[in-house]
């Protein structure tokens, strides 16, 4: 479907990182669609790091809807651009009243959520868990006002000197052009995502003694400590890198060969860029939030109580703090299959 007269189109988001990267493709629908339209996007400012330069976005405004003064900011924002076209696409009541409230004679979102009720273009939210991918869900949606569909791929541009940036960094760290390295995050937003310490340093471990790769950490402003005690438990001293932001973090892993992490935001980056991944997912929805990239793998224990309600597990999360090493290698191999174990292939792809 196309709507006519759309001048002005407001997407609206306020949550992760993942969220954001996996509406990158809702996005270039809706340039695909409205090709002379004013786009611009509504998030919190971490998530308006991950647009900069995206050819697709005209503005963005960030605003942090934390408190009760930054919810209310959140809506005259958007009310000051006037869209004609409002999307609320995260399936949640602020978003939603954001775009009731926006003044936009088209507001599209999902039914059931409080303030749904504003809207007067809906898609069912009807999900099972396992079923379907965010970013796929993103264009259940979107495709109730666009007649073209981008390809489900998430996007993230970085400059020529952003890159730079990422590689002087690995340089001071003694990370050196002519050798494949692997880059290793252990964080994640919540307990139930993070595999263990122990594992995240045998994987390490072996990825330096049977792939002859380099092996750096890397770690958010809250993760250094376990970033610093996975280094101690190594036989090696991997260097810890801490990016300051989300694009830093982008500049350095494009240069990587190889992310092994949990299930988090850094997955989601290294989508966007085509960095080769292997996935640690525990009683997350692997389905939705698998990283869409061809050469990414996941790697995850089936259980019998999959699906879950991860936080009011009583096993203990067993489903990845049982995890072992081994099983994370089996998805390693996957990755870098072909290459005779050296990761020279996964050099060449950088």
């Amino acid at each position: 479907m196309r709507l006519e007269g759309i001048r002005r189109i407001a997407v609206i988001r306020r949550d992760g990182i993942g969220d954001m990267l996996n509406s990158t493709p809702a996005i270039d629908s809706l340039r695909l669609s409205y090709p002379g339209a004013e786009i611009i996007v509504l998030c919190k400012p971490v998530q308006a790091d991950l647009l900069h330069n995206n050819p697709s976005v005209d503005l963005i405004i960030p605003v942090d809807p934390s408190t009760t003064a930054g919810k209310l900011d959140f809506i005259r924002a958007l009310r000051r651009f006037r869209p004609n076209l409002a999307i609320s696409l995260q399936n949640a009541w602020l978003t939603n009243l954001a775009a009731g409230l926006s003044g936009a004679e088209h507001r599209a979102g999902w039914k059931g959520k409080r303030f749904s009720s504003l809207l007067n273009i809906k898609a069912d939210y009807r999900y099972a868990k396992g079923e379907r991918h965010e970013a796929a869900r993103n264009l259940d949606l979107i495709k109730l006002v666009c007649h073209r569909l981008a390809p489900l791929r998430p996007r993230l541009y970085l400059t020529d000197e952003e890159l730079g940036v990422g590689w002087e960094i690995l340089k001071v760290e003694g990370l050196r052009p002519d050798r494949p390295w692997c880059a290793i995050h252990p964080g994640g937003s919540s307990p139930d995502k993070l595999w263990t310490p122990e594992g995240f340093a045998r994987i390490g471990e072996m990825v330096r003694e049977r792939l002859g790769m380099d092996v750096a950490l890397i770690a958010g402003p809250r993760e250094k400590r376990i970033a610093e005690r996975i280094a101690s438990m190594m036989r090696f001293s991997p260097p810890i890198l801490l990016p300051e932001n989300v694009r830093v973090l982008g500049s350095i892993l494009k240069h990587a060969s190889l992310l092994i992490c949990n299930d988090s935001g850094p997955m989601h980056i290294a989508a966007a860029l085509g960095v080769p991944t292997v996935a640690i997912f525990g009683p997350t929805d692997h389905v939705r939030w698998a990283p869409l990239n061809e050469r990414a793998r996941i790697v995850r224990r089936r259980m019998p109580c999959f699906p879950c309600s991860a936080h009011k597990c009583k096993r203990g999360y067993e489903c990845i703090k049982a995890l072992p090493a081994e099983e994370v290698w089996r998805g390693v191999v996957e990755v870098v299959e072909g290459a005779e174990h050296t990761g020279d292939r996964l050099l060449e792809d950088r």
